[in-house]
């Protein structure tokens, strides 16, 4: 890793650290120990504003001295700049008063990770939650317009059943009917053939006793 890409990333972990708490003027510079990522930055705190640049501060109030890794990890809260500072991880030249208002820099910065961590955490929940029930509403949602079309379905085929079996039972009484007729028809013409049948057989019988 170069100066520049170490620089670039130290920065974008300091940038943008609420730091409208400490009214005080801060002045760090940092020399980084690298035969890669060597060289020199300053953090400054003024008028309640953040600001990194890639220079030397001569009217610094502290200079701290480490390696990249040591640096990063403090950036990130997971080594304490006190304890770095009493086991000689970092060296501190300066005034150690201002020097430690590094580590009230660092808690800021702890804290608005955790929030930002949870807020991503709330986040996602909420956004699986409203999922969740998008989802379920969507199955409610198919599972009525189902259960809806096949009792239409069903409707509808116990209507045509019932329309087939009115229209049959209509035919098969109808058929009746005209059967009815027909044997009536027969029966009065047989009968009316008898009955001529009958007088000229006794007009017959008349005519021959003459």
């Amino acid at each position: 890793m170069t100066y520049a890409e170490f620089f670039s990333e130290v920065k974008g972990k300091f940038m943008g650290v609420d730091v409208s708490d400490i009214h005080e003027h801060l002045a760090f510079q940092f020399n980084i120990e690298d035969e890669e990522a060597g060289g020199a930055f300053y953090v400054e705190v003024k008028d309640g504003q953040l600001s990194v640049e890639p220079y030397e501060y001569y009217d610094r109030d502290a200079m701290f001295v480490c390696t990249p890794e040591v640096l990063r990890k403090i950036s990130e809260g997971e080594m304490d700049p006190v304890w770095a500072y009493t086991t000689q991880k970092l060296r501190v030249e300066g005034n150690i008063d201002k020097a430690l208002k590094l580590k009230d820099i660092i808690e800021i910065k702890k804290k608005e990770m955790k929030e930002a961590k949870k807020k991503a955490a709330e986040e996602k929940a909420a956004a699986e939650k409203k999922a969740a029930e998008e989802k379920a509403a969507a199955e409610k949602k198919a599972a009525e317009e189902k259960a809806a079309a096949e009792k239409k379905a069903a409707e509808e085929k116990a209507a045509a059943e019932k329309k087939a079996a009115e229209e049959k039972a209509a035919a098969e009484k109808k058929a009746a009917a005209e059967k009815k007729v027909a044997e009536e028809k027969v029966a009065a013409e047989k009968k009316s053939a008898d009955a001529k049948a009958s007088d000229t057989k006794e007009a017959e019988k008349t005519s021959k006793s003459k």
